[in-house]
């Protein structure tokens, strides 16, 4: 990804990060951290099918 791909990016996240904090921490934990789904989920103390539909919207 290059410079202003990850800019892009960012901005994206600090949008969505006003609009529905949990999913923007979501996407973090699934891209920036590279967790699965699943341990995304427990981290978040929120379901698995939870987290998968977070996932799709964000």
């Amino acid at each position: 990804m290059d410079d202003e791909q990850l800019l892009a990016l960012n901005k994206a996240l600090d949008r969505l990060a006003t609009v529905d904090p949990p999913k923007a921490e979501l996407v973090k934990l699934l891209y920036f951290v590279g967790l699965t789904t699943e341990q995304a989920a427990k981290v978040m103390n929120v379901s698995e099918p939870t987290a998968k539909r977070w996932w799709a919207y964000a």
